[in-house]
């Protein structure tokens, strides 16, 4: 199951905008952490546990792309996708 968490003490301004929480895929493949800079939703990608973008195998674009409507963040369409190592 995805899992959202947001530390409030965090949703302040910071280098990347200001931070709207972190997102982890059904089986924690994935990590996203979730900024908003102007308009724009920034979403900054880490694979955990080795994988990579050719092996993951959870559903996270959709599933982050469903927990930020949920959650009123903003549309899916002003996510950006930013891919850390």
């Amino acid at each position: 199951m995805a899992k959202w968490v947001q530390e409030t003490a965090l949703a302040e301004q910071t280098a990347f905008g200001v931070y709207l929480g972190t997102y982890f895929s059904d089986n924690a493949q994935v990590r996203v952490d979730l900024f908003r800079r102007g308009s724009d939703l920034d979403a900054y990608v880490s694979f955990l546990g080795g994988f990579t973008f050719e092996t993951i195998t959870d559903a996270w674009l959709t599933g982050l792309r469903r927990e930020v409507g949920e959650r009123d963040l903003g549309s899916s369409d002003q996510i950006r996708l930013k891919y850390t190592p």
